[in-house]
Protein backbone atom coordinates (compact mmCIF):
# COMPACT_ATOMS: atom_id res chain seq x y z
CA UNK A 1 0.00 0.00 0.00
CA UNK A 2 1.31 3.42 -0.93
CA UNK A 3 1.78 6.11 1.67
CA UNK A 4 -1.08 8.52 1.28
CA UNK A 5 -1.56 12.04 2.54
CA UNK A 6 -4.69 13.62 3.89
CA UNK A 7 -5.15 17.21 2.77
CA UNK A 8 -7.70 19.94 3.39
CA UNK A 9 -8.70 22.30 0.62
CA UNK A 10 -10.54 25.38 1.88
CA UNK A 11 -12.49 27.23 -0.82
CA UNK A 12 -12.41 31.03 -0.41
CA UNK A 13 -13.90 33.83 -2.47
CA UNK A 14 -14.85 37.47 -1.97
CA UNK A 15 -18.06 37.64 -4.00
CA UNK A 16 -20.35 36.19 -1.33
CA UNK A 17 -23.97 37.28 -1.74
CA UNK A 18 -24.84 37.28 1.98
CA UNK A 19 -21.61 38.78 3.38
CA UNK A 20 -19.31 40.19 0.69
CA UNK A 21 -15.63 40.11 1.62
CA UNK A 22 -16.22 37.56 4.40
CA UNK A 23 -12.92 35.74 3.84
CA UNK A 24 -10.94 38.90 4.63
CA UNK A 25 -13.19 40.16 7.43
CA UNK A 26 -11.12 41.08 10.50
CA UNK A 27 -11.80 38.86 13.50
CA UNK A 28 -9.70 39.68 16.58
CA UNK A 29 -6.92 41.16 14.46
CA UNK A 30 -6.70 38.48 11.76
CA UNK A 31 -8.63 37.88 8.52
CA UNK A 32 -11.23 35.13 8.83
CA UNK A 33 -9.50 32.92 6.25
CA UNK A 34 -6.34 32.97 8.38
CA UNK A 35 -8.30 31.74 11.41
CA UNK A 36 -9.75 28.92 9.28
CA UNK A 37 -6.51 27.61 7.78
CA UNK A 38 -4.55 28.00 11.04
CA UNK A 39 -7.18 25.90 12.87
CA UNK A 40 -6.92 23.24 10.16
CA UNK A 41 -3.14 23.18 10.57
CA UNK A 42 -3.69 22.07 14.19
CA UNK A 43 -5.60 18.97 13.05
CA UNK A 44 -3.33 15.97 13.56
CA UNK A 45 -5.29 14.04 10.94
CA UNK A 46 -4.26 16.45 8.15
CA UNK A 47 -0.89 16.38 6.42
CA UNK A 48 -1.36 19.58 4.41
CA UNK A 49 -3.78 22.50 4.24
CA UNK A 50 -4.48 24.60 1.14
CA UNK A 51 -6.72 27.57 0.44
CA UNK A 52 -8.26 27.46 -3.05
CA UNK A 53 -9.17 30.86 -4.47
CA UNK A 54 -9.38 32.86 -7.67
CA UNK A 55 -8.72 36.12 -5.82
CA UNK A 56 -5.26 37.73 -5.73
CA UNK A 57 -5.96 39.57 -2.46
CA UNK A 58 -6.94 36.37 -0.64
CA UNK A 59 -3.83 34.70 -2.09
CA UNK A 60 -1.60 37.52 -0.84
CA UNK A 61 -3.10 37.43 2.68
CA UNK A 62 -2.85 33.64 3.00
CA UNK A 63 0.77 33.63 1.83
CA UNK A 64 1.55 36.53 4.19
CA UNK A 65 0.60 34.19 7.05
CA UNK A 66 2.62 31.29 5.59
CA UNK A 67 -0.38 29.48 4.15
CA UNK A 68 -0.43 27.48 0.93
CA UNK A 69 -2.64 28.61 -1.95
CA UNK A 70 -4.06 26.90 -5.01
CA UNK A 71 -5.06 29.55 -7.52
CA UNK A 72 -8.20 28.58 -9.39
CA UNK A 73 -9.82 30.06 -12.46
CA UNK A 74 -12.69 32.50 -12.05
CA UNK A 75 -14.54 30.19 -14.47
CA UNK A 76 -14.60 27.31 -11.95
CA UNK A 77 -17.91 26.75 -10.20
CA UNK A 78 -17.93 27.55 -6.50
CA UNK A 79 -20.38 28.43 -3.80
Amino acid sequence: MKNSKTIAIIPARLESSRLPGKALLDICGFPMIVHVFKRCEFAESLDEVFVATDNDEICRVVEQYDGKVIMTSSHHDNG
